[in-house]
């Protein structure tokens, strides 16, 4: 079981269910230490952003003799969204900042990372697009790195040297790096040595990134408040002690 959680989704993402306090208390049930909300960040609506963190701040206090609960998003990389980052993290209005790498726009060009895409491009374009993000000082938790294989679904000589590459850029970096229990329950599987296995965490993907001196960690990726403690979890904490990762079991941002 996880004891401290930094990757929370709340239903604002309009992917998740649950209120906030049906998280807060199941975590403090499974007698959890840390609860981190890290919901994705609204590129445009602003107001609902405030909201949110309010709203986690209440029950951050509501809980503090019970559970340490801690503010965050879960961002894409946009230039034109960095001011804005980069006040949440100095006025401290967030605990801290994951980086998703989900999609974003390069050389005004959209990429969306976890649709299928054949094009070897959209691997440079996620490499480049992690750079920027480090390069930023923002993000100290990097959630599902392998999550371009969602949309690639190939384990190839692009895949394996795109992720040698992630493995000497991460390591150049003060930064935690994801083993996500989202993956497991994604639908989404790419065929290899005759499995079909969930795209991410991808063990061949983590062997790798292995050989990097870096910081791993488990997350949830909880989009309803049983996510804290379900197969997902026993799949990433499985693959951890397989690979005798170097994992960070709690954090101080």
């Amino acid at each position: 079981m996880i004891i401290n959680n930094y990757h929370t989704h709340t239903k604002r993402c309009g992917h998740a269910t649950g209120e906030d306090i049906d998280y807060v208390n199941y975590a403090i049930s499974l007698h959890m230490k840390t609860l981190g909300f890290s919901c994705h960040i609204s590129h445009t609506d602003f107001e609902l952003n405030a909201s949110y963190l309010k709203d986690i701040q209440k029950l951050k206090e509501q809980f503090k003799d019970k559970i340490k609960i801690l503010k965050a998003f879960e961002c894409e990389y946009e230039d034109d969204l960095i001011p804005y980052y980069r006040n949440l993290v100095e006025t401290k209005q967030v605990d801290y900042l994951i980086f998703g790498n989900h999609n974003t726009t390069y050389n005004g060009t959209f990429y969306n990372f976890i649709r299928p895409f054949k094009d070897v491009t959209y691997l440079d374009v996620y490499y480049e697009t992690l750079k920027k993000a480090l390069d930023s000082h923002l993000f100290t938790y990097i959630c599902h790195p392998d999550v371009f294989l969602k949309g690639y679904l190939k384990w190839d000589e692009h895949a394996i040297n795109l992720t040698h590459k992630m493995g000497k850029l991460l390591s150049q970096y003060d930064c935690y790096v994801e083993l996500s229990g989202t993956g497991y329950r994604s639908k989404a599987r790419l065929k290899y040595n005759g499995e079909f296995l969930p795209t991410y965490p991808f063990k061949e993907f983590f062997k790798i990134l292995k050989q990097y001196p870096l910081k791993f960690v488990l997350g949830a990726d909880a989009h309803a408040p049983e996510q804290l403690n379900d197969d997902a979890i026993k799949y990433i904490e499985d693959m951890k002690d397989e690979l005798e990762l170097n994992t960070v079991d709690e954090i101080n941002f």
